[in-house]
């Protein structure tokens, strides 16, 4: 296999990372990674809101196993295993007011029954949040 060979890496996302870290692992030294914003991360960015760090656009990695995002980000201590605590978990609405603990319990359980028909559901085309909002969330409105 040539490993001297030039190689672009297209965006200093987690999947960009991820490429560029497993190009490196397997002996290829002439990689190059191009981003067009100023930082690295993609669509992960954790900022403060308040006195508390919140994530903006990716929120988990999914697969833990042979997957290297994982892998990266467990070695920064930037991920915890899939397993978590909701009682743990704040909501907040888009005025940044955190909302009640109860009411944020039963947002997380709507979410998670949905989330569960969704990952049944194998032929769905589009992002979960094309499929969450418009075609469930409304059928479980009437609990708020």
């Amino acid at each position: 296999m040539i490993r001297n060979c030039s190689i672009i890496v297209v965006g200093a996302g987690a999947a960009g990372m991820a490429a560029t870290a497993k190009l490196l692992s397997k002996g290829f030294t002439n990689v190059t990674v191009l981003e067009a914003s100023s930082r690295i991360g993609g669509r992960i960015n954790s900022t403060l809101f308040g006195p508390y760090t919140t994530d903006l656009g990716a929120q988990w990695v999914h697969g833990e196993k042979d997957n290297i995002v994982f892998e990266m980000a467990s070695a920064a201590d930037e991920v915890a295993g899939s397993e978590f605590n909701v009682i743990e978990m704040l909501c907040a609405n888009s005025s940044g007011q955190v909302i009640d603990m109860e009411l944020s319990k039963q947002l997380y359980t709507v979410f998670y029954r949905i989330h569960e028909e969704y990952a049944d559901e194998k032929n769905l085309q589009g992002s979960f949040g094309n499929y969450f909002i418009p075609k469930r969330i409304l059928q479980h409105h009437y609990l708020f």
